[in-house]
């Protein structure tokens, strides 16, 4: 029973993760337009873009670290999970990089949310950065659960 249960931790975790940077993501662009998202003219994200990814990246991790941390109710766990952020972001990191080497069209003034998720293009750095900075949020969204369930002497 403890290994369904930390699967599932692990599963809810992500789906938490997956759920709020979708809503905050989306949150961002609609607040931003595509003109606050990308540079003119091209498919390149703008700091403030990046600086908002980061930000919800950073907290929705933290929300599933503490999702996971509640239903594991242990350390190894969400540790764990953090782990297979990681090495599954840094694996995602190298194709998305390497589909970069396109040329792509001049961006048009106005373009859906699909379209921009489909032709953005993300900074290297941030794309091999992202996956350590969620594991370390997960980490962290743990650490707030688990630290709460400790004993003080």
């Amino acid at each position: 029973m403890t290994v369904v249960r930390n699967v599932l931790a692990i599963i809810i975790g992500y789906v938490a993760i997956a759920l709020t940077v979708a809503i905050g993501l989306s949150s961002a662009y609609f607040a931003l337009g595509s003109e606050g998202v990308f540079q003119p003219g091209v498919y390149e994200l703008t700091t403030t873009w990046v600086v908002a990814a980061v930000a919800v990246n950073i907290i929705s991790a933290v929300i599933g670290g503490i999702v996971c941390a509640l239903i594991a109710r242990g350390k190894s766990t969400t540790l764990i999970f953090a782990a297979i952020v990681l090495i599954l972001g840094i694996a995602v990191a190298f194709p998305t990089i390497a589909s970069y080497d396109t040329e792509l069209p001049a961006r048009p003034d106005d373009i859906t949310m699909s379209e921009a998720m489909m032709e953005g293009r993300q900074p290297t750095w941030f794309a091999f950065s992202n996956p350590f900075v969620v594991a370390i949020g997960i980490v962290l969204g743990a650490s707030l659960i688990n630290n709460r369930n400790t004993p003080q002497a």
